[in-house]
């Protein structure tokens, strides 16, 4: 019998090195000194790894593999997805599918790491224009198929492309069979809202070309609506820096723990209780984990996905990942809730953020 997963981790690499200037790119948004940083890790990659075991972490975990630029433009990051797999976890690996000898690699790995694998494969679609990657893009994606491994269209709809949808959605259907899962693209000098084009009016055009029900439920459930229900994001799942090897509840969590230094010790999970965000920062993909059990709005993971997915006869993403969050875990007592709430209360550095902050703040 296929597991479930038990915890989400959104394990960020560090380092801006990409092989693409996106108009849209948040990299010198966040004030980065350089856009060509290269990837750090502080630790051995066996060290990282090892530090969120099954053992550790009480059962398997999907875990978002995602980078500051590319994701694997190097050997390190390429060993480091096997690693994660090797663990027996879930891999969603961010990936703008264009550097064509890490594809070649990750579609090398042994069949029972790539059927727990996925790729949130990145459209860029005018920037793979202007470089004349689009082919490449495509070429890469049928590579994952022959593979059998999971991948989906992840188009972020920038202003740069909002006039070309209808060819867009040609194009990926031509070339996938799917619809791509679409997602707002934010603005940085207005706090990390949605880009203004943005509007009622272009969200229901958008609705009747595309399946964005995950926006819409986004829109009515966590946009701009401050979150005060109990969420477990700190137990149920959290932020990993690979590079530091600290881990923190959410985005705007105050508070981290390094779990790398002494794999002796356990890691120390709490849920963060009070959000400390203006809105939830990653709507559909953490609350349809079910990290704030009351709002069941959500699909699933798997649900949130599927419709936009391949699907390879081998893969065992799906049955993983067709689960919430509450239904592999126990929720607190209530007093406990309410001792938690109480603390960050009073607790001045879980002030209300922004999930992204500038490098200078």
């Amino acid at each position: 019998m296929t597991e479930k997963i038990k915890r989400y981790i959104h394990a960020i690499q560090s380092g801006t090195i990409c092989n693409l200037r996106c108009k849209y790119c948040y990299v010198p948004a966040l004030e980065h000194e350089n856009r060509l940083e290269p990837t750090k890790f502080n630790y051995p990659l066996e060290k990282i790894a090892k530090a969120i075991s099954k053992e550790r972490l009480g059962g398997p975990a999907l875990i978002t593999y995602v980078g500051g630029g590319e994701t694997f433009l190097t050997d390190e990051s390429i060993q480091l997805l096997k690693l994660f797999l090797e663990e027996g976890h879930i891999l969603n690996a961010v990936s703008n599918m264009t550097y064509t000898p890490a594809i070649e690699k990750i579609c090398a790995f042994p069949e029972e790491l790539k059927s727990r694998l996925q790729f949130s494969a990145s459209f860029h679609y005018q920037e793979l224009l202007r470089k004349g990657l689009l082919d490449t893009y495509f070429d890469n994606l049928k590579k994952c198929d022959e593979a059998g491994i999971v991948y989906y269209v992840n188009l972020t709809l920038g202003d740069d492309c909002k006039d070309c949808l209808d060819d867009i959605k040609k194009l990926v259907n031509e070339k996938t069979g799917k619809d791509p899962f679409i997602l707002y693209c934010l603005d940085a000098e207005k706090d990390w809202e949605r880009c203004e084009f943005f509007t009622d009016e272009f969200i229901n055009q958008l609705s009747k070309q595309f399946d964005i029900k995950h926006l819409l439920i986004e829109n009515k459930v966590s946009y701009k609506k401050r979150r005060n229900e109990f969420c477990y994001m700190g137990d149920w799942g959290f932020v990993y820096n690979l590079e530091t090897g600290t881990i923190s509840a959410c985005f705007d969590s105050p508070k981290h723990y390094n779990i790398v230094e002494d794999l002796s010790k356990p890691i120390k999970f709490e849920a963060v209780g009070k959000c400390c965000s203006k809105y939830c920062s990653m709507g559909a993909r953490f609350l349809g984990l079910g990290v704030i059990p009351q709002i069941k709005d959500f699909d699933n993971y798997n649900g949130l996905y599927c419709n936009f997915k391949n699907h390879p006869s081998g893969s065992k993403v799906a049955e993983y990942t067709n689960n919430y969050l509450w239904e592999t875990n126990k929720k607190y007592p209530w007093i406990k809730e309410q001792y938690i709430k109480l603390r960050r209360h009073f607790d001045k550095k879980y002030k209300v953020g922004t999930w992204m902050s500038k490098k200078d703040k």
